[in-house]
C-alpha cells in the first residue's frame, strides 16, 4: 500500500510525538515534493520543530519524496492549495491512499475516486497492526485536539466508539 502524505497529518503525528510510529507500517510512505517544502523548508526557516523531525525521517528514507506530473490538472480546481492538488495527483498516479484531514481535498478525492483517509485513519491502521493499543489511540485523539487540531463533538465521539469497537 502507498500512503501518499499532505501537510495536517504529517504535523499532527510529528508535534504528537507519534510519527515514529508510521515506521512501523508496511507501507510505502511519500512525501509530494510541495509538501515537503510547505511543512520542512517553510518549517525550518521559522524554527518549528515538527519540520526537522519529518525532514530526519526523509533523510533516513521512512519517507521517500516524489513529485507528480499531473499536479497541474487538480491545481485548476479553487479552494484546493497546490500541495493538496500534488497529494491527490499522485495518489492517482500511483494507485495509492491521500492522507488528507482537508474537507475540500477530501471531496474532490471522492469526485475522482482517489481513496484517503487522514489523521485518524492512520491512527485507525496503527491500531489494527497493532502498533498501538486502542486506549493510546484514544489519547493520541485528546492530544491532536490539545495541539490544534479541530473536529466537532459528535465526531470525537464517533471516532471513540469506533476505536473502542476494534
Amino acid at each position: 500500500m502507498k500512503l501518499i502524505f499532505d501537510s495536517t497529518p504529517l504535523i499532527y503525528f510529528a508535534k504528537a510525538g507519534l510519527i515514529n510510529l508510521l515506521k512501523k507500517l508496511p507501507d510505502e510512505k511519500i512525501i509530494p515534493k510541495l509538501v515537503y517544502e510547505e511543512v520542512v523548508t517553510k518549517g525550518k526557516d521559522i524554527d518549528k520543530c515538527d519540520a526537522f523531525i519529518i525532514d530526519e525521517l526523509v533523510k533516513s528514507r521512512v519517507f521517500i519524496l516524489k513529485e507528480s506530473r499531473e499536479a497541474a490538472e487538480f491545481s485548476k480546481v479553487p479552494k484546493l492549495h497546490k500541495a493538496d492538488a500534488e497529494v491527490l495527483a499522485l495518489a492517482r498516479e500511483m494507485n495509492g491512499i491521500a492522507i488528507i484531514d482537508d474537507m475540500a481535498a477530501r471531496n474532490i478525492a471522492i469526485i475522482e475516486g482517489i481513496e484517503y483517509g487522514g489523521s485518524i485513519w492512520l491512527l485507525f491502521r496503527l491500531v489494527k497492526k497493532k502498533i498501538i493499543k486502542k486506549t493510546e489511540a484514544k489519547n493520541s485523539v485528546d492530544n491532536f485536539i490539545k495541539i490544534g487540531w479541530r473536529c466537532s463533538t459528535e465526531l470525537y465521539s464517533v471516532i471513540m466508539k469506533e476505536l473502542e469497537e476494534l
